[in-house]
């Protein structure tokens, strides 16, 4: 009889022997193409799932609204445990430059969470105090502190938020 039809598995030479071996060339369907795609759904996801479950809704809108950039975060924690802050030490303790943290102090001066104090030549800073603002980043730094959960999370909306470029103030 002749060569008959039926191919060898792939990976494996028809007639030999031994165990087959796996092909490891990946196969390109329509559904990983669509996965490739960059025009995907950013919808709801398990993060979005576990902070609905998991956060209260007034620091959930806090941690969305205000800590959408990495420099903002770390002047909210700074200006948490530092009170009358010049401009020049925030930089020095986040290890920024005065440039890129002055565009976020007015920022957030602007939303009622940091005053601003002159004095003697310069300009200091601090929290605004006994405001629900203040009240949901004592509860953020906490949570960022005590629970990789919810530091997973404040990491993600971060690089999201910076990622999509938006600004949400």
């Amino acid at each position: 009889m002749a060569d008959s039809s039926v191919q060898a598995p792939p990976g494996r030479v028809k007639g030999s022997a031994g165990p087959p071996t796996i092909d490891r060339t990946p196969s390109r369907t329509a559904d990983a193409a669509a996965e490739l795609s960059t025009d995907r759904h950013d919808g709801p996801d398990y993060v979005d799932d576990w902070l609905e479950k998991n956060v209260s809704l007034s620091l959930r809108e806090f941690v969305r609204s205000h800590c959408t950039s990495f420099a903002r975060w770390d002047l909210l924690r700074q200006l948490h445990f530092c009170r009358g802050v010049t401009l020049e030490s925030l930089a020095t303790s986040i290890g920024v430059g005065e440039a890129t943290i002055l565009p976020e102090l007015k920022i957030l001066e602007a939303a009622g969470l940091v005053i601003r104090q002159n004095g003697h030549g310069s300009a200091s800073y601090g929290l605004a105090a006994g405001s629900s603002l203040a009240e949901n980043l004592q509860a953020a730094v906490e949570a960022y502190e005590e629970d990789l959960e919810f530091r997973f999370a404040l990491v993600y909306i971060i690089v999201r938020a910076s990622h999509s470029g938006a600004v949400m103030e």
